[in-house]
């Protein structure tokens, strides 16, 4: 195990497990019976959207835990996490109502009346999702509520720096959702803090068939060249570098209003911070000068 320290005043106050490689393998074993189960199949859609019904319903429940949760662990203000608990139960909620039209086998017209065609879902397989630290429980529900839907079982590999709340969300799943043994675990551990090696075994599993990665770009590079060898399907969300560009005719008090939100919100820690304006050279002044105000008065 390791430490958990808190960003407010870098006082121990948790302890969550370092997983070891060799846990890792029971729990892809697990995940991989899992996905050859009848839970995984495209006939049981309604079953698996409802269970994404039932975990969209424990976390409006638990919302101001989880929400002083994510706060004490990650750094965030309470008002943001609690927007953060909102958009997963909307994520959930989503996922839950389109899986039953999206993955149903679907034919298609061919202009040639000899030759039919027809799409049908199957599940990818076991999905590693790697999840940063600024939006713990919202990057991870992004990856968990879409794999789920799909059947598709997850290893949930949160950050060591914010793993609380997704530990909370596997647990709510464990105890609410009728899933199966395997279709949702969460691994955590590894740098910084941990010393296992249970992060670098699940991302180089040849038993993971999908790998999901945000964070860095250096992080991502990780991932693609663990993934290299098994030839093995691979997304990638990484870092961000977004401009806004502001014609002329824009709305100058939206563009300052929506800069500062990009900018300032999660402190500036975000892969859609606008860290950079684009401005036609007529209004560039004025909107200089808007958000040096604006900024000021914060």
């Amino acid at each position: 195990s390791f430490a958990v320290r808190s960003p407010r005043d870098g006082k121990i106050f948790s302890e969550i497990a370092d997983w070891s490689a060799s846990e890792v393998d029971v729990a892809v074993s697990k995940a991989s019976s899992a996905a050859a189960s009848p839970w995984a199949a495209a006939s049981s859609v309604e079953s698996r959207a409802a269970s994404l019904r039932a975990l969209a319903t424990a976390v409006r429940r638990e919302t101001e835990r989880l929400s002083e949760l994510e706060t004490l662990d990650a750094g965030k203000p309470i008002a943001e996490s609690r927007v953060d608990m909102g958009a997963c139960v909307d994520l959930l909620e989503y996922y839950a109502d389109i899986a039953p039209s999206v993955l149903r086998e679907q034919p298609l017209e061919l202009p040639d009346a000899d030759f039919g065609s027809r799409v049908v879902p199957h599940a990818a397989g076991v999905v590693a999702a790697v999840t940063p630290w600024n939006y713990p429980l919202m990057q991870a529900v992004c990856k968990v509520a879409p794999a789920l839907a799909a059947g598709c079982p997850v290893l949930l590999k949160p950050s060591p720096l914010a793993s609380l709340t997704c530990l909370e969300l596997g647990k709510l799943a464990a105890e609410e959702c009728g899933l199966p043994e395997g279709a949702l675990t969460v691994v955590t551990g590894g740098p910084p803090g941990g010393l296992g090696d249970g992060a670098t075994r699940l991302i180089s599993h040849p038993g993971v068939d999908f790998l999901s990665f945000t964070g860095s770009t250096r992080g991502g590079k990780e991932m693609l060249g663990a993934s290299a060898p098994l030839v093995r399907r691979t997304g990638l969300e990484l870092g961000g570098k977004s401009a806004m560009v502001v014609f002329d005719d824009a709305s100058l008090a939206d563009v300052c209003e929506w800069a500062q939100i990009g900018i300032f919100s999660c402190a500036g820690q975000i892969c859609s911070a606008t860290s950079r304006l684009l401005v036609h050279r007529s209004v560039a002044a004025e909107l200089t000068e808007r958000l040096r105000a604006a900024a000021e008065a914060i």
